[in-house]
């Protein structure tokens, strides 16, 4: 008997209804399902399996619920072409019976550790590690930030900006690539810096090894926000840092064989052949 999580997309019916009839199924097979409708952690041993149903915004949930456990997540694509779901609606059982059959390849994607330190305090670390970004960006409309930049403790530039991503190569095809920041395979391991909207001539990602530490420092009087895969968990004021690394923590994503990463950028960006 294996143990399944099912995780759907609170608001769209579709998905409500795609899990249900996949707990049906389970257990009819013997198996054990539960569909998952909180945010408790998840007990290593707990579940052999998350499904989400959803778009890559639900993948993200179920991976920020299953990482602790060690749960590797398969994504069902209900949205758009995503970057992380890729068994579609109708494959849903067959997807399973592959993996119960061990024929599911589990990749391993890293993430980011992220602390922060108000002034005068000994650093926090957040324990919500980042799979795509941490994103230092201005709290207030209108108004630029300045941000010093340390590489390893040593002082590398002040940006004036609407804010700065720090990205995993996962989620380099997110705001990362809004940004004007390059895509990377998932595959490679390193820290991408991309500033937002910067008002200064040296506009590049920077691009540094995976167990490189780069600290924010907020250094004028406007607060700023700090967000982790688009969540929301502290506010910066002036002295306030944020500290980021690769982190210990490692994202399992159960990949059915859809399109290759190369595939998705083919269809997402309508690239020909030449």
């Amino acid at each position: 008997m294996a143990r399944f999580a099912l995780v759907a997309h609170p608001h769209r019916p579709e998905a409500v209804k795609l899990a249900l009839e996949a707990e049906a199924w389970l257990r009819d097979g013997g198996h054990s399902a539960d569909v998952v409708t909180d945010s408790r952690p998840w007990a290593v041993g707990e579940y052999d399996l998350a499904v989400s149903f959803g778009g890559d915004g639900t993948m993200l949930r179920t991976v920020h619920l299953a990482m602790p456990a060690e749960v590797p997540v398969m994504g069902v694509n209900l949205g758009k072409l995503g970057y992380l779901t890729d068994v579609a609606p109708d494959d849903v059982c067959r997807a399973i019976e592959l993996f119960l059959d061990g024929r599911v390849p589990v990749e391993e994607r890293m993430t980011l550790r992220t602390w922060i330190r108000h002034q005068g305090a000994e650093p926090v670390v957040v324990e919500r590690a980042g799979l795509n970004d941490v994103v230092l960006e201005r709290a207030n409309c209108g108004h630029t930030i300045r941000v010093r930049v340390w590489v390893e403790e040593q002082s590398f530039m002040v940006y004036p900006a609407d804010g700065l991503i720090l990205s995993t190569p996962t989620g380099s095809t997110g705001y990362n690539l809004s940004a004007g920041g390059p895509v990377v395979s998932p595959a490679m391991e390193l820290l991408l810096l991309t500033p937002v909207s910067p008002h200064t001539l040296f506009d590049r990602t920077l691009v540094v090894p995976v167990g490189t530490t780069i600290r924010l420092e907020l250094i004028d009087q406007r607060d700023a926000s700090v967000a982790i895969d688009g969540v929301n968990v502290a506010l910066l004021h002036s002295g306030d840092s944020l500290i980021c690394s690769g982190g210990p923590l490692r994202a399992r994503l159960a990949r059915v064989g859809g399109p290759s990463f190369h595939g998705l950028l083919r269809s997402k960006f309508r690239l020909s052949g030449g």
